[in-house]
């Protein structure tokens, strides 16, 4: 189960903007924290996983994934973008 994963780092997606006033993430602090969480690290599927091929998640031992975005969040987008790699990848 994923509930509301923090699949990207980006801010560029349109929830970002579509939900600016509705989500109390903002852009600028969610960059810093995701510069600080990295702690340098260059962006990879582990870190960052909506960068990850549907490739990278074929052969995942689950029966079942729960996703749950909330359709208010500012990163939205970004979540249903992974959650669509995902389900191509485990269902290969």
């Amino acid at each position: 189960m994923l509930i509301s994963p923090w699949v990207s780092f980006s801010t560029h997606f349109e929830s970002w903007t579509t939900n600016k006033y509705k989500d109390y993430c903002l852009a600028e602090p969610s960059k810093t924290f995701s510069e600080v969480w990295k702690g340098g690290a260059p962006p990879e599927n582990y870190n960052e996983p909506i960068l990850a091929p549907s490739s990278f998640w074929e052969g995942l031992k689950v029966k079942d994934i729960l996703i749950t975005i909330g359709s208010f969040e500012v990163a939205a987008d970004a979540m249903k973008e992974f959650a669509k790699k995902v389900e191509v990848g485990v269902s290969s």
